[in-house]
C-alpha cells in the first residue's frame, strides 16, 4: 500500500469498532487530522486479549489491543482531538460544532444502529466515508454480515460516501474474507474485515483509482438478524467462544 498524503477528519463513538479502526489506520499511515469522539464509556469486551492478523500489503503484522484506549492512538497520530458536546450526531448542536471542525472528509463510525439525518448531510459542510458489515448492494441494512455467512460463509464490508439512503451511497471498495472458526465475529472478525475495506477505499481515493461499482445484484435491505438464525451463522463459521 503506498504512503497516504491525504489527510481525513473521523467521527467516533466510543467502541471496540472505532477502536479497531484507529488502529488500523495508524498501522498503514493514515494521516488524521481532526478526530471527534462522541461522549460515552468505551465500550469493554472482557473476553478480548490482543491479537494480531497479516495483510498481503504490508511485511509487518497488524496488532490489535482492545485495552488501548481512542485518545491514546488519536494522540499518538498527532490527531486535534475534540470531544463533541451532544452525544446525538443529529442534533443543531452536534452540527454546528462539526461546521466549526476543519476539513471536508471524514470517516464515520457513529454509534451501531444511529443513521446521519438529511440534515448533517446537508448542513455540516463535511462528506462521510462509512464502512458497512456487508457486500452492498446485495447485503444492506442491519448485521447484514451474518446473512452472507448463512449464505456464502463469507464477511463483507463495502465503504460508501453517505447519502440520505440506507446503505445506497457511492460504493469505493468492497472487501469479502471467509468467517475464522473461533474469533469473535462481532466485536473482532467484522471490524477487521470493515477496517480493511476502509483502508482499500482510502487507497484508491488517494491513487484515485476508479471505485468498486455497485455489483448487478437484487438489494436486500436486512433488519437486526434474529438470534436463532445469528446462532446458525455462528454455527456455519465454526465459531465457538463467546455467547450465542
Amino acid at each position: 500500500m503506498k504512503e497516504f498524503a491525504r489527510n481525513y477528519g473521523i467521527i467516533l463513538a466510543p467502541t471496540i469498532r472505532s477502536k479497531m479502526y484507529v488502529q488500523m489506520l495508524r498501522f498503514a499511515g493514515v494521516p488524521i487530522n481532526q478526530a471527534v469522539i462522541l461522549n460515552g464509556e468505551e465500550q469493554k469486551a472482557r473476553h478480548l486479549k490482543k491479537c494480531s492478523f497479516d495483510f498481503d500489503w504490508s511485511s509487518k503484522r497488524f496488532v490489535f489491543d482492545p485495552d488501548v484506549s481512542l485518545i491514546d492512538v488519536l494522540e499518538d497520530m498527532g490527531a486535534d482531538v475534540h470531544v463533541a458536546p451532544d452525544p446525538d450526531v443529529n442534533s443543531s448542536k452536534f452540527i454546528e460544532f462539526l461546521s466549526s471542525i476543519p476539513g471536508r472528509d471524514f470517516i464515520y463510525s457513529g454509534k451501531p444502529g444511529v443513521l446521519l439525518d438529511a440534515s448533517v448531510l446537508s448542513d455540516a459542510g463535511k462528506r462521510f466515508l462509512h464502512a458497512h458489515g456487508g457486500r452492498a448492494p446485495r447485503y444492506s441494512g442491519s448485521t447484514a454480515f451474518y446473512y452472507s455467512i448463512l449464505e456464502e460463509g463469507l464477511i463483507g464490508a463495502t465503504v460508501f460516501w453517505m447519502n440520505q439512503g440506507i446503505d445506497t451511497g457511492e460504493i469505493v471498495a468492497i472487501v469479502e474474507r471467509p468467517a475464522r472458526p473461533s474469533l469473535d465475529i462481532d466485536f473482532i472478525q467484522d471490524p477487521l474485515v470493515r477496517g480493511e475495506a476502509l483502508l482499500k477505499a482510502l487507497s484508491c481515493l488517494q491513487n484515485g483509482e476508479v471505485p468498486d461499482r455497485a455489483r448487478t445484484e437484487q438489494r436486500v435491505a436486512y433488519h437486526v438478524i434474529h438470534p436463532v438464525l445469528k446462532s446458525c451463522a455462528l454455527r456455519k463459521a465454526k465459531y465457538t467462544s463467546g455467547n450465542i
